[in-house]
């Protein structure tokens, strides 16, 4: 019998998350950058329970260490690459492990030298934007163009694509 608060809690049901195989919400995604600087591959993995994340460079095992910094945190994983070097170029991959499942994702990512000469294309009077450019991604635009977008030592960020140049 008990009192009506005590009644109220024995009728309330606790419905607790199901658990399910690790699955990439966001995944990686390509990159084009230059030598000398950082750069970090994020993904998002839901799973219950917490996976096993593993990260892979052409299929060797990555760890966190003077070059590699590894942290996987509230379904949120991410390698950053301290100092980017050419020999960086590979095939990047993330796993994620629990007892339901496995799940992964890749991506290429190019380390080319420090850019010293502007991309064809880009007018003559930007030319020394790119001079000391330290990061360039390449993307595709919703419209099927190809963008490459740079940014300076000074902030600077420079987007080109066959249409258009814009610069902030």
């Amino acid at each position: 019998m008990g009192t009506p608060r005590q009644k109220a809690l024995e009728e309330i049901e606790v419905e607790l998350p199901q658990d399910e195989p690790p699955d990439f919400s966001f995944s990686l995604r390509p990159r084009v950058i230059q030598a000398g600087v950082g750069f970090k591959l994020l993904c998002c993995v839901q799973a219950r329970p917490h996976p096993k994340v593993t990260w892979y460079k052409n299929g060797r095992e990555l760890r966190s260490d003077d070059h590699y910094d590894i942290i996987y945190s509230s379904g949120v994983c991410s390698l950053e690459v301290l100092n980017a070097e050419v020999e960086d170029t590979a095939t990047y991959k993330c796993i994620a492990i629990n007892e339901l499942g496995e799940e992964e994702t890749s991506c290429r990512v190019v380390v080319e030298e420090r850019f010293q000469k502007k991309p064809k294309g880009l007018s003559q009077e930007k030319d020394s934007l790119l001079t000391t450019g330290v990061s360039r991604s390449v993307r595709r635009t919703k419209s099927g163009a190809m963008m490459d977008e740079f940014e300076t030592d000074d902030g600077m960020s420079v987007r080109h694509s066959k249409r258009t140049e814009e610069y902030f």
